[in-house]
C-alpha cells in the first residue's frame, strides 16, 4: 500500500442513450498522477462503441480522483471499487462517502449492463438478437 492521495486510470464507460451513466471499468487502476503522455491503450479504445440491443454506447474516459475528496460521479465511485477490487488501497482508507448516491442502478446481464427502466423491452432486443445470430450459425453449418 502507498501514501499517495490520488488515483487514476483508463476506463470504459457505458451510458444510456438518454445520457445515463451506467457503470465505468478501469481495467488498470493506478495510484498518483497521471503520467505525461499516457493514453488509453489501443485494446480499450476498440471496445467503444454503441450496442443498440442494450440501447447503450460505451467510451473511453480518463479519471483522476481526489481519494479524501467524496465520490463525485460515477467514473469516480467505481475508480474507488476497482482500486479496492485490485488491493492498492486498503479498506476504510478512501473517502466512500455517498457512493451509493453517486451510483446509478443497473440491470448486470451476461453481455453488460443495461439501464432498469425499459429493461423489458430491452430483454425482447437481445433475445430477439441472440435468437437471430443463433439461427445463422445453424444454417451455416450445412
Amino acid at each position: 500500500m502507498t501514501d499517495q492521495r490520488t488515483a487514476w486510470g483508463h476506463g470504459l464507460t457505458t451510458e444510456t442513450d438518454a445520457g445515463q451513466l451506467l457503470d465505468t471499468w478501469f481495467p488498470t487502476p493506478a495510484l498518483g498522477e497521471v503520467p505525461d503522455g499516457a493514453a488509453a491503450p489501443a485494446e480499450l479504445e476498440k471496445l467503444a462503441q454503441a450496442y443498440p440491443a442494450r440501447g447503450v454506447r460505451t467510451s473511453v474516459v480518463t479519471t483522476v480522483i481526489d481519494l479524501d475528496a467524496a465520490p463525485a460521479d460515477v467514473p469516480d465511485a467505481y475508480l474507488r471499487l476497482h482500486l479496492l477490487s485490485h488491493r492498492l488501497v486498503e479498506p476504510n482508507t478512501i473517502n466512500l462517502d455517498g457512493l451509493f448516491g453517486v451510483l446509478s442502478n443497473v440491470v448486470w446481464t451476461n453481455v453488460g449492463p443495461c439501464a432498469v427502466e425499459g429493461f423489458e423491452q430491452t430483454r425482447l432486443r437481445l433475445r430477439a438478437e441472440d435468437r437471430c445470430r443463433s439461427s445463422a450459425s445453424t444454417s451455416s453449418r450445412g
